[in-house]
């Protein structure tokens, strides 16, 4: 076993990353290297599965096909910063204030930030929030 998840919490029973014969791993592959499977990011973002593979390789339902949100690195698992990403989007998506933000909004959000500001990961480098149905970034 990788991880055990009860509860909505993680408990790491892990052989990844120096533990069990394995090499460390370069400086940056912590961050953008496999790390958590699908069933473990949607159980660490309160989605299920299917949200997360939807998220990440879009979807066809009849006519209708709908683009990844994020671009994914791994067929098989996501890494740190995408983890990140799919919590943040997860909570625009459920958020209260904001009265959960249009899947719509949030593409185009992520894709501003992404095109704006240059970044790779802008859900997991930028300070956002949901705000009556928009997302707004917070200057400092």
């Amino acid at each position: 076993l990788s991880c055990v998840i009860r509860c909505g919490y993680l408990i790491l029973i892990t052989e990844r990353y120096g533990v069990m014969g394995r090499s460390a791993p370069a400086a940056n592959d912590w961050r953008v290297g496999s790390m958590y499977t699908f069933m473990e990011a949607g159980c660490l973002a309160h989605v299920s599965t299917t949200t997360v593979k939807n998220w990440l390789f879009g979807y066809s339902s009849g006519d209708r096909t709908v683009a990844p949100l994020f671009h994914p690195r791994d067929e098989t698992a996501v890494s740190f910063l995408q983890m990140i990403e799919i919590m943040v989007a997860a909570r625009f998506r459920k958020s209260k204030l904001g009265r959960g933000v249009r899947f719509s909004t949030v593409r185009d959000a992520y894709t501003n930030a992404r095109d704006s500001f240059g970044i790779e990961y802008p859900f997991a480098h930028l300070r956002l929030d949901a705000f009556g149905g928009h997302i707004v970034h917070f200057l400092q």
